[in-house]
């Protein structure tokens, strides 16, 4: 799961508001769609699981996208960050894949704090950027895992 969170702050209907501000974001998402640097690509899971290239790569181009974007609006009061989180108790059938219980338990094990993270763990982070408190990150990647690298 990964999602931009962006917070208009004082003014949340400028951006529906502003057709010249939307046709700059168009015009940036069909450049960013046009090329994706590697060096963002996630490998490590691609490396270990067939078929999983897609899915780092994805990543990488929103990962991306929301640098870009957050210096793109500036002036507009828009922040643009990126939330990216390990794996959460309610993962996509593409996390659990192929992995036997033994495997899930030893990624687990492997996570600092011992456990998958909850949708509430998410949540809470997600509400901070969108909010009035989270008004000076801007253009950032929040790695919420717990601490696991994987």
């Amino acid at each position: 799961m990964l999602g931009i969170a962006s917070s208009l702050k004082k003014n949340r209907a400028a951006l529906a508001e502003s057709p010249i501000l939307m046709n700059q974001l168009s015009q940036l998402l069909q450049k960013l769609s046009k090329s994706m640097p590697s060096s963002d690509v996630d490998q490590s899971m691609s490396t270990h699981v067939s078929g999983y290239g897609a899915y780092p790569a994805s990543k990488a181009a929103v990962e991306t996208m929301a640098k870009i974007m957050a210096k793109e609006l500036k002036g507009s009061g828009i922040t643009v960050n990126c939330v990216a989180p390990g794996p959460v108790a309610v993962a996509t059938e593409l996390f659990f894949a192929g992995k036997t219980e033994e495997t899930v338990n030893r990624l687990v094990d492997s996570c600092p704090l011992g456990r998958f993270g909850q949708p509430d763990d998410v949540r809470k982070i997600v509400g901070f950027l969108a909010g009035d408190d989270g008004e000076w990150i801007n253009g950032q990647i929040i790695r919420a895992n717990g601490g696991s690298v994987v």
